[in-house]
């Protein structure tokens, strides 16, 4: 049977038991079998440091995750967060600030220090003790039972449960991860649980639900999928400073969420699957969008019966060329493809997708109009069916937008006259172009169009360049695999390529200075996107 283990937080040992009853009431659950255990840690909060007995730290069992390992738990917390969206939890979308999330930058880190460093003294001991933190996780690991556990922190009590699912025995699972009313939305943490990315145990954790009032300021009002994209961010409506764990769990998604892993007789898992190619992930997530499109637009009134049909004709001219491109079977323009998104794409592809997202005609080259609202409705349900933090399409919206400005300085630049072309500059400019396409295929990007200076000049990179920034841009803030080094690489390749052809064409007789120029041109684009991302420190760490 699953254990419940309830980590407490400061003023409390261990011992309350409302926010149980509130939980249990509200899931309409028969929870009485369930057996909580709750370590009492507090002495060790408020002892002095000296008192504390040097404790050695506990092996590290979390270890590098597993591609596979990723996809199977993204795909567990897309189907939990569209459970409980059904059952009336916010999850905000689009980001929402609200509550403390309004407070300026400067006056919130004041608040800080008079929230840890005054009114919770024991955070702040907690935070800076490393001793303290290894009694604490010790006391922990001392009463957690073997086979599944949900575990629940509260306020202090989620950094101590963070801690601790990285030091799991090797009989010991967690269905289920709660963290509530907790301080992870703040500057000051423990140096491990920053890096938890790196190290996140997916294949011993079923799930991580973080839950929070906008109107705390322990939690400054903030969601924190940015930090910890394993989570999902429900928050509930409470009154100013309510901290209680009561009205976190009172939530009907919550109740329900925290019933389900604690009642099921398994722990929910999913085994990896095989990953689709970045290129058919791509046109999953395009034949995904327009499904959603066509969805959205038949349940609007307004629609009239015309423009649906005329939608729809063209709807399928774009996923017959989509499903007819791709290498896997399962591409099928007219259909749902939730369970692709959620078990198929890598999680390093998940930056490119959001990207592509962004495009603002994802019919062309067909002319089809698409209103703002349904199309932001459509990527919002992508996202969710990608199972991300909604806010990561912000990101990858803000990034798109900075990687165009990239190359502005370049289209203002004055030219000099170009001389005229030679006769075979055609020929050659064309093998270029296709080189280039053949060195960009496996990045699977925005094809490359033909340059506009002359017929069939070299391809203009400029598309090209700016979805490989935007991706490396998001990846990095994100904090996925790889964070922007298969861009930077890309980028990289494309350059020796460029300059073979300079090298060839400028050893071959006959004057070809303009598609030099244009050979240089392309270089410049490239060898900016790769400047601006060695400013931005974008990646730089290996893969």
């Amino acid at each position: 049977m699953t254990t419940l283990l309830y980590l407490h937080g400061v003023g409390d040992d261990g011992t309350r038991r409302d926010w149980w009853d509130r939980m249990s009431a509200v899931s309409g659950l028969d929870l009485s079998g369930i057996s909580v255990v709750a370590p009492d840690y507090a002495d060790l909060l408020t002892a002095p440091s000296v008192s504390l007995r040097q404790t050695p730290p506990p092996r590290v069992t979390s270890g590098t995750p597993l591609a596979g390992d990723r996809r199977a738990y993204r795909a567990r917390q897309s189907e939990r967060h569209t459970a409980m969206v059904a059952a009336g939890s916010d999850s905000h979308w689009p980001h929402r600030r609200r509550g403390f999330a309004r407070v300026p930058g400067m006056i919130d880190a004041l608040g800080e220090r008079i929230v840890i460093g005054m009114l919770y003294e024991e955070v702040g001991r907690y935070i800076d003790e490393e001793r303290r933190r290894r009694a604490v996780l010790q006391r922990a690991l001392d009463v957690l039972p073997s086979g599944p556990v949900v575990i629940i922190g509260h306020s202090l009590g989620a950094l101590v449960a963070l801690e601790l699912i990285r030091h799991l025995p090797d009989d010991t699972t967690v269905p289920l991860l709660v963290t509530a009313a907790s301080a992870l939305a703040r500057r000051r943490l423990p140096e491990d649980l920053i890096h938890l990315n790196d190290n996140f145990p997916y294949h011993r954790v079923g799930g991580w639900v973080n839950v929070y009032n906008p109107a705390d300021p322990v939690t400054r009002g903030l969601p924190i999928g940015m930090r910890f994209p394993q989570t999902i961010d429900v928050s509930v409506r409470a009154g100013f400073a309510d901290h209680a764990l009561a009205t976190c769990l009172a939530d009907p998604g919550m109740a329900g969420v925290v019933g389900d892993a604690l009642l099921a007789e398994e722990p929910s898992r999913l085994s990896p699957s095989a990953e689709l190619p970045l290129a058919d992930s791509l046109a999953v997530a395009r034949l995904q969008l327009t499904w959603h499109m066509e969805q959205l637009l038949a349940a609007d009134p307004a629609t009239t019966v015309e423009s649906l049909t005329s939608f729809m004709m063209a709807r399928r001219v774009i996923g017959e060329r989509l499903a007819l491109g791709g290498s896997a079977d399962q591409l099928d323009w007219d259909r749902d493809h939730t369970d692709l998104l959620r078990h198929g794409v890598a999680e390093a592809d998940i930056p490119a997708l959001l990207v592509r997202l962004c495009d603002p005609d994802p019919f062309a080259p067909l002319s089809v109009s698409v209103s703002p609202r349904v199309m932001a409705e459509a990527q919002k349900r992508v996202v969710a069916d990608l199972g991300v933090p909604p806010a990561w399409l912000e990101v990858a919206q803000r990034s798109t937008a900075e990687a165009a400005a990239v190359f502005r300085p370049l289209r203002r630049r004055r030219r000099a006259p170009e001389p005229e072309p030679a006769d075979d500059d055609e020929e050659i400019a064309a093998t270029i172009t296709a080189s280039v396409r053949a060195s960009l295929r496996p990045h699977a990007v925005t094809d490359v169009p033909p340059s506009h200076r002359f017929a069939a000049g070299v391809g203009d990179l400029r598309p090209a360049c700016t979805e490989l920034v935007a991706r490396a841009l998001t990846a990095h803030r994100v904090g996925t695999p790889g964070a922007g080094a298969p861009e930077r690489t890309a980028l990289s390749r494309l350059m020796v390529v460029l300059g073979e052809h300079r090298l060839r064409v400028s050893g071959q007789p006959g004057a070809h200075e303009r598609l030099l120029a244009e050979l240089r041109r392309r270089a410049e684009t490239v060898a900016s996107s790769l400047s601006w991302l060695a400013r931005q420190g974008v990646g730089l760490r290996p893969v």
